[in-house]
């Protein structure tokens, strides 16, 4: 075995843990994901929404040095622009 290197097993355990840890993330997911497809405007409400509000954020600490939103609305707000953004370039992924 070279120095620094991982033992096999070691790799075998990591790889059946994220099999494990996938399948029960990607079924609360994947309803996630119908539940924002169910309803018909929400996909691109929280998409825009968010941009738009990340965008007057960005203005408000640049031009009127106020703070708009504070750490507890800005994280989720960018957890949901980066999810929204996720969904959408795998939904151009599957249209391909």
């Amino acid at each position: 075995m070279k120095k620094g290197s991982v033992p096999e097993t070691v790799n075998h355990l990591i790889v059946i843990s994220q099999s494990f840890a996938d399948k029960n993330n990607t079924k609360k997911m994947d309803k996630l994901e119908k539940l924002i497809y169910s309803v018909k405007h929400l996909p691109a409400f929280l998409y825009f929404g968010s941009v738009a509000l990340i965008g007057y954020n960005i203005y408000c600490n640049i031009i009127i040095e106020a703070e708009f939103l504070n750490e507890y609305t800005e994280t989720p707000l960018y957890i949901v622009f980066f999810y929204m953004t996720y969904l959408g370039v795998k939904n151009l992924k599957k249209n391909k």
